[in-house]
């Protein structure tokens, strides 16, 4: 077990593990830096690393003021917590900062993480650093950001680290009402409104634990029934309709339909509620819940080239269709 020694300006071994070569590599790397020896610095780093750019050394800084602990083993799982997709290779280093430093650290737990830097590295000799990605947990997570106008990818990379830190300061319950963004779409001949959430895997994941967190269960069991009902091969939607026209809400007149990208399309099957009615100021509403699928399976796609998604909610009895967008990045990005 390794910690690093701010006076020595080095990792030490503070009880007995195997040496990897890859701390080797990341410790003389932030040696170097930490004495400011840039000339040197650069022999453990890729041609077109820039050691000196003022955002990647404001980083470091987070590091070296910090109590840090090297993991190699873990480092994926650290990476996938926090929804980083490593860019470069999946030969990894994690050097955690932990806000309370212990003699012997065995175990990290997630609510002692303080800072964390991701270090990808060539699998060849020699080692050099590919990339460093840093991560501040103490950052709003952009899946608990209020008025986002960006939507969560539908993939498994997202900032588990982040929502645990929100949920913990605000509760599941504020946490699971911050990533459920509504789309909607209104005055689309019989359907006066219709509502939608794209229930992601970062949708799940909060409910999964909010759920948990009602019932009084461990975060433990909240991870397994995540585990147990994300596929990322599935899109599943919820979608609210409320129209005045009871026939606009049956079954066997709508098709539901999914643009993702460049013009992929999609089917949907979908499962419907029964019809709710209620009066309003004399006039008779109704209402109805459907719970939508579309399976992308065999049809792989790269969630991080795609700017949106598009839900159709066609009425094949009438000319009707509401169209209702899902932006991942921003509106004006190219």
């Amino acid at each position: 077990m390794y910690s690093w020694d701010g006076n020595a300006n080095t990792f030490v071994e503070t009880s007995q593990d195997e040496i990897f070569h890859e701390l080797a590599v990341v410790n003389h790397f932030l040696k170097a830096l930490k004495d400011k020896r840039f000339e040197h610095a650069v022999e453990y780093v890729r041609e077109e690393f820039d050691v000196q750019a003022s955002a990647f050394l404001d980083n470091v800084e987070s590091l070296l003021t910090g109590h840090m602990i090297p993991r190699f083993y873990g480092a994926a799982a650290l990476a996938e917590l926090i929804g980083y997709k490593p860019q470069y290779s999946d030969n990894l280093l994690a050097v955690v900062v932990i806000d309370k430093p212990e003699e012997r650290e065995w175990s990290i737990r997630n609510d002692q993480i303080d800072f964390l830097a991701i270090f990808e590295l060539t699998k060849e000799e020699p080692l050099k650093i590919l990339s460093v990605h840093f991560y501040d947990p103490h950052d709003l997570p952009d899946e608990m950001k209020h008025h986002s106008r960006e939507h969560p990818l539908p993939t498994k990379f997202f900032d588990k680290l982040g929502i645990q830190r929100f949920a913990a300061e605000h509760g599941w319950s504020e946490a699971n009402n911050r990533v459920k963004r509504l789309v909607r779409a209104e005055n689309i001949g019989d359907w006066f409104e219709v509502v939608s959430i794209f229930r992601s895997p970062a949708v799940l994941y909060v409910e999964a634990h909010y759920w948990a967190d009602l019932r009084f269960e461990s975060p433990q069991v909240a991870e397994r029934y995540y585990e147990s009902v994300v596929d990322e091969e599935r899109l599943p939607f919820l979608v609210s309709i409320r129209s005045y026209s009871k026939d606009s809400l049956e079954e066997d007149v709508l098709r539901f339909v999914l643009s993702v990208g460049s013009g992929q399309r999609l089917d949907g099957v979908f499962w419907a509620e029964e019809i709710l009615e209620e009066t309003v100021f004399g006039f008779t509403i109704y209402q109805r819940t459907f719970w939508v699928d579309f399976d992308t399976q065999g049809l792989p796609i790269n969630w991080h080239d795609v700017d949106s998604m598009t839900l159709h909610l066609i009425r094949q009895d009438r000319l009707n269709r509401a169209d209702l967008i899902w932006n991942f990045k921003p509106q004006d990005s190219k």
